[in-house]
Formats: C-alpha cells, structure tokens, sequence
C-alpha cells in the first residue's frame, strides 16, 4: 500500500507571491522520490512539475499546482481523493482565483466509482493539484515581476497579455 499526499500552491499574501508546490493542508508530509516510488512499486512517474498559470494572478500571484503522471506497471486497485475539484481557491483584496484541482485518465481506463478503480499495466492516471489565490488587484502588479514570470514559465504569454495587458 502506497499513500501520497501531493502539495499545491500556497496563497500570495499582502506583501509578496504564494509559494509554488507546498504543503500547506497536511504537515509532516514527504516529497517522495521518483527512483523510490518506481522501486517500491509497480509504477512509473512519467511526470512531475508545476504547473503554468495556476497560480492566481494579483499585485502578488498564488503559488503553482503540481502535476504528477503516473503509468501502472502492473495491475493497481487505486483511490483518489483532489481538493478543489468544483470551486477554485479563491483570491483576496482583489486578486484572482487560483486554478482548480483535477485528474485525468489515459485511454482505456475503466470509470471509477466513488474515488475507487483499478489501473490496469500501461494505463496512465495525471493528478493536478490546485494553485491558489493571488492577492491585490493584477493591474498593480510590478511589471518586472510579469517579466519575470513569464521567463520562469509562472505564466504564459498570452496569460500575461490577456490579465495584465503586457506584450511580453
């Protein structure tokens, strides 16, 4: 048996961004190692990164989710409990709402009932954990801090265009 709790983004706050891919809901939690999970179990982590604009944009932008792919090696009974799969984190003082928590089944997956299925060899299972809330309003935000998001791939292009108004 195998239990992961997966971090998320932590909310921006009055004077600086949220933090990306943290446990901020359980304490005393682990950032378990790809080469250990794949070792100790049927499973392959085919990816694991932030992901780009969850965080919600503010004068101050909420911290990424983390996106981890899983691919089953051998058959797996599996259960899955997502955090913020119907409303997302909202923002404070103006700032916007951080993206939603959400998963997705590769092809051929059977549905699961209730959170509970089976992953059969090959079959792929992408859990995303939400951003969260910016604070302040996103027309306040410093223009080098849009600059610097869009290098450190925060934000996209079009994202910074669209909410702040910047060509980047």
């Amino acid at each position: 048996m195998y239990l992961e709790t997966i971090g998320g983004g932590s909310g921006a706050r009055a004077t600086k961004d949220g933090l990306d891919g943290v446990h901020v809901h359980m304490t005393n939690t682990s950032n378990l190692p790809a080469e250990s999970l794949e070792v100790e179990y049927p499973l392959t982590l085919m990816r694991y990164e932030l992901v780009n604009n969850s965080g919600g944009p503010g004068r101050h932008r909420g911290g990424m989710g983390i996106r981890r792919v899983y691919r089953a090696e051998s058959e797996c009974r599996l259960r899955l409990d997502v955090s913020r799969l119907h409303s997302a984190p909202w923002g404070l003082a103006g700032g916007l709402s951080g993206g939603r928590g959400t998963y997705r089944f590769g092809p051929g997956v059977a549905p699961f009932a209730q959170g509970h299925g089976t992953l059969l060899p090959g079959q792929i299972v992408e859990v995303i954990t939400a951003g969260s809330g910016g604070y302040g309003p996103p027309g306040e935000r410093a223009l080098e801090d849009i600059f610097r998001d869009v290098r450190e791939e925060s934000i996209d292009h079009a994202t910074a265009h669209a909410i702040y108004g910047v060509a980047t």
